[in-house]
Parts: C-alpha cells; sequence; structure tokens
C-alpha cells in the first residue's frame, strides 16, 4: 500500500510542481493585513479630528493588537528606524527647563508612543498595498466631509469657506490636498501590466475621481496654501519618477538641485518665507492681519526672543493656565482651548525647543528625508518618488503652517510611513512597475 502511494506521487510529479507554493497564498494575506491596517489606523486618526477621543482608543487598539501579534517585526523596525527617536529624546530633556514640566513629561511620553505605534504599523508587510489603504482613507474622510460637513465664516472676504467635519477650513484643505496626492498611488496599479484590464482601467479611473474632488475640496475650502502645494507636489511626482527611471546624469542633476534648494533655505529661511508669504497673500487677496497670523508671529517671536536657546519646553506653551495662551483663546474665541498653533513651523519649534530644538529636527529630518530622495532617484520607485512629493507638500507649508509629527496625529502616520523604511523596503524582493526601456521584456 505504501510503495502504491509513493508510486502515485513520482507520477504525477510534474502536476504537484505546478502547485502554488505556500509563500504566495502568504503574499496575498499580507496584502490584506497591510491594507486593512493603515487604512483602518489612518481613517480613525482623522474622524479623531470631530474631537471624539473614541476614535483614538479605535487606532490604540487597532495597532497595539498588530505590535502585539508581530512583536518580533516590530522591534526590528523600531531598531531599525532608532534615528527618529532623537526627537522625543530631546523633548525629554526639554521638561528640565520647561515652564510647565510635567506637561512636557506627559506630552513627550505621548509622543514616544506615538512614534512606537506609527512606526511598528508603516512597517507593514506590503508596501503598495499599505499605502493604497493610506490613499483610501484620505478618500473616505474628505468624501464624507464634503456630505456631511459645514462651512464657517472666512474673514478675509467677508464670505464662507467649506470647514468639513472638523470645524476648520485650514485643516479641511489640508486632508483634501493630501487626498489628491496620496491618490497618485492608484496610478500604480494602473501601470502595472501584471493586473487585468479591468483593474488597470479602475485604477486609472478612481485617480482621476478622487484628484478631481480633491482639487475641488480645497478650492471650496478657501485654503490658498494647499492649493499650491497641491499642484507642486504633484509635478515633483512625476519628476523625480522620470529622473529615477533615466539616467545617472539626470539623477545627480536632479539630487544637485533637491541639496542647493536645501542649502539656500537654510541660509536664506527668513527671506524667502517674507517673500512666499508675500507673494501667496497677495495672489489670493489675503492678508496675515486678517486672518491672525500677524498677532500669532509677534506673540511667537517675543517667546523666542527671551528663551532662544531651549525655548520655554516641549508642548508647554498651549497649557491651560498659561496667561499668554489663555489670551489667544480668549481672544479667538475658542472655549474647547485646543486646535490653535503659531501658523509657522518654525517658530513652533523654536519656541518648544529654541535654536538647539531646531537644530535637532532640522538635522533629524534632512538625514532621513535625504536618503529616501538617494533612493528615489536611484531606483525610480513609484512609492519613493510619491513619498519625495509627499516631502514637498509638507515643506512647502512650514512657512504658514505649523507641520510637526504630532501626538495621535494623521500627519504622523502619513510622513512616517514615507520617511522610515519599511522591512519589506529593506528586503526589497520587488521590482518597480514603470520599468526603465531597457529592461522592458
Amino acid at each position: 500500500m505504501d510503495n502504491q502511494h509513493y508510486s502515485t506521487v513520482s507520477e504525477v510529479g510534474d502536476y504537484t510542481s505546478r502547485l502554488p507554493e505556500p509563500a504566495a497564498r502568504f503574499n496575498v494575506s499580507q496584502a490584506w493585513q497591510s491594507f486593512f491596517l493603515i487604512y483602518l489606523c489612518q481613517v480613525q486618526l482623522l474622524f479623531a479630528s470631530m474631537g471624539s477621543r473614541l476614535w483614538i482608543v479605535g487606532f490604540l487598539l487597532v495597532s497595539s493588537s498588530w505590535v502585539i501579534a508581530h512583536i518580533g517585526k516590530s522591534v526590528t523596525a523600531l531598531r531599525r528606524n532608532a534615528l527618529i527617536f532623537a526627537l522625543p529624546l530631546y523633548y525629554l530633556l526639554s521638561s528640565t527647563w520647561s515652564i510647565y514640566p510635567w506637561k512636557t513629561l506627559y506630552s513627550d511620553a505621548e509622543l514616544f508612543c506615538t512614534f512606537v505605534l506609527v512606526i511598528s504599523i508603516v512597517a507593514a508587510p506590503d508596501r503598495r498595498a499599505a499605502v493604497t489603504g493610506l490613499a483610501l482613507a484620505y478618500a473616505t474622510y474628505t468624501i464624507f466631509s464634503l456630505i456631511f460637513g459645514g462651512r464657517v465664516f472666512w474673514e478675509a472676504q467677508g464670505e464662507t469657506a467649506f470647514a468639513g467635519l472638523g470645524g476648520g477650513k485650514n485643516i479641511f484643505g489640508h486632508t483634501s490636498a493630501l487626498t489628491g496626492i496620496t491618490a497618485l498611488c492608484l496610478l500604480i496599479w494602473g501601470w502595472d501590466r501584471k493586473q487585468s484590464i479591468n483593474i488597470r482601467l479602475l485604477a486609472f479611473a478612481s485617480f482621476a475621481g478622487l484628484y478631481l474632488v480633491s482639487a475641488y475640496a480645497v478650492v471650496i475650502a478657501r485654503a490658498s496654501g494647499s492649493i499650491i502645494a497641491l499642484g507642486f507636489a504633484t509635478a515633483v511626482f512625476f519628476i523625480v519618477l522620470i529622473a529615477g527611471r533615466s539616467g545617472r546624469s539626470v539623477q545627480f542633476l536632479m539630487f544637485f538641485v533637491f541639496v542647493s534648494m536645501a542649502i539656500i533655505f537654510l541660509f536664506f529661511g527668513k527671506e524667502i518665507q517674507d517673500s512666499v508669504t508675500g507673494l501667496i497673500l497677495q495672489t489670493f487677496h489675503k492678508t496675515p492681519a486678517l486672518s491672525g497670523r500677524l498677532y500669532f508671529w509677534a506673540t511667537a517671536d517675543k517667546i523666542i526672543k527671551d528663551n532662544p536657546i531651549f525655548g520655554i519646553g516641549y508642548d508647554a506653551f498651549w497649557t491651560v493656565g498659561n496667561p499668554t495662551a489663555e489670551g489667544l483663546w480668549e481672544m479667538y474665541d475658542i472655549p474647547g482651548k485646543s486646535g490653535i498653533n503659531f501658523h509657522n513651523t518654525m517658530r513652533e519649534i523654536r519656541v518648544e525647543g529654541g535654536m538647539v530644538g531646531l537644530f535637532v529636527v532640522a538635522t533629524t529630518m534632512a538625514t532621513l528625508i535625504g536618503k529616501r530622495v538617494v533612493r528615489a532617484l536611484a531606483t525610480g520607485d513609484e512609492i519613493e518618488a510619491l513619498g519625495v512629493a509627499i516631502f514637498v507638500y509638507y515643506v512647502s507649508r512650514i512657512l504658514t503652517e505649523s507641520v510637526a509629527l504630532g501626538i495621535w496625529q494623521p500627519d504622523t502616520v502619513e510622513i512616517l510611513f514615507f520617511l522610515t523604511p519599511s522591512l519589506a523596503l529593506l528586503k526589497r524582493n520587488s521590482r518597480p512597475v514603470f520599468r526603465k526601456s531597457s529592461e522592458v521584456d
């Protein structure tokens, strides 16, 4: 009986060799896991902007469950991306000179936990599925905002602007712009010739629809900065993608341009800031005085002048009981005493951490972004190119908005997803679907 059994197996050896390998079936499961993990985490943080802490609880449950179930991979991801923890480490030190040390310690602990959970989940095994989940999370929030959201009075023109579900037009414009940028990932599915024609057509149609919805949402939000940043980031995506699939000379030229822009911004950031801000305000018939930015900036500049080296401590200024913060909340009629900032990233960092803090943040982010830019230009990878576009979008907004890796913020997931290499990216067992002409069979 046993001999017959083994004989039968040997006779159908050719057939068994054609059976799908277990790894292939597991890869499909990994794709769905990655998609739903990022989608559920990001969409809950987006809806948390409405003010309910239950969404954050949902994020904590999903993300911590993933970490526990994949503890080994999570530890590896954290070790590989240890450099980013220079930020919470410095903020921890700032508690020693903070004007509200216990508030700084508490906020820094929350930031540390945010980093741990986010870095663990963005190391999801299937990167393309994960970025698709990210895009659809933004699409879900934007569409729900358009259907159920409301309008607010826009003092610059004496009109109303659409504010979505969160109640702020600038925040809605920001999330809507990110909907359009992340939707670029759908083009990757459309370019992939391994997909069926129906899937490819669906991907192209979905991208076109979401991008148009995104552009419409940004316009009705009257978010001038987001309008410019959306167009700029989209152009950068295609430029980097084409350069990455070109010769070394083009890649070197693009890298030289990025480095030159960074150096120029480092030495002439103040002048660039004033010029760009003035151009934006003039183009869209707005003034910083009407939007309140001048008073915010003047307040921040006074704090920076009094505490130039180390600042006043991480997350210490916007504290209930701080007389200056209380005055701003009362002036702008914000009874909840939250959801407000200095509308300038560098001022925000210098208020909290001084010049030393600005140096720590700038060098850390420049190092990590530089690595991603180099990889995007060297490989022509579509997701890496999308990451560069995301970085350009955020950098273009630091002059008039406060952009940061915040506590339980969707921006933190977005930035860290593209900023930190995932485990799948480190192994790198796939190739871009948009290939060089020399690579086409």
